[in-house]
């Protein structure tokens, strides 16, 4: 870029993602086609951060366009945390670690990934396999409501039970639900727990493994 020739912004584009709290881990790169034309025409791509990006041109330039770029995920979690994207002209694609082609026909772009809903399973473990002890899962503010808590036979987890939320919780990388283990005695109820991860998006249920995702809870 010659610091004697004035360049105009030609195309914006922005990336958003329901299940990431901050930027989206998605790297965009110029495909062959767009790079020879970017190279030719003087245009100027770069990032700005915070899932924006725009492209640049030299004001006496004015050739019809339609740049094409390749989105790449740099975070292992977005195969599974990703469901479809609006609002943008984009072709699936899965090759050579590239997960989209997005081609722009407008000069501004507005690229949104949804997240799946899942059920939310708890596997509950005893540390002591004599335990008779009667739990129930709850969430703090009982926005998620819990199946009671059923017997499992997993390899060498004696006393196991499996719990399971009665709805879809939408995946987030950050929940505001806190779920707490309690223990249903006689006299009353006390807090086993009161900081149970949520499960993970790619830990998919043994027992119903579509649509559900879990975790192993020990107490």
């Amino acid at each position: 870029m010659s610091r004697f020739e004035k360049y105009i912004q030609c195309l914006e584009i922005r990336i958003e993602h329901r299940f990431y709290a901050g930027t989206p881990p998605v790297a965009l790169e110029l495909d062959t086609e767009t790079a020879i034309f970017f190279r030719r025409t003087g245009r100027v791509f770069r990032s700005l951060g915070n899932g924006r990006w725009i492209v640049l041109r030299r004001e006496e330039e004015h050739e019809e366009f339609a740049p094409t770029f390749k989105v790449t995920p740099t975070d292992p979690l977005f195969y599974y945390v990703t469901e479809r994207a609006d609002d943008a002209e984009v072709e699936i694609v899965m090759r050579q670690g590239t997960w989209g082609i997005l081609k722009c026909l407008s000069d501004e772009v507005v690229l949104r990934f949804h997240s799946p809903e899942k059920y939310l399973e708890f596997v509950l473990i005893p540390r002591h396999t004599n335990s008779s002890a009667m739990v129930e899962m709850r969430e703090v503010r009982g926005r998620v409501e819990f199946t009671p808590p059923e017997r499992v036979e997993l390899l060498g987890m004696q006393g196991a039970r499996r719990v399971l939320s009665k709805e879809k919780v939408p995946l987030t990388e950050k929940y505001e639900h806190r779920f707490l283990l309690i223990e249903i005695m006689d006299s009353g109820e006390r807090v086993l727990s009161s900081c149970i991860p949520p499960p993970r998006p790619d830990e998919s249920s043994i027992a119903t493994p579509q649509g559900t995702i879990t975790t192993y809870f020990y107490y």
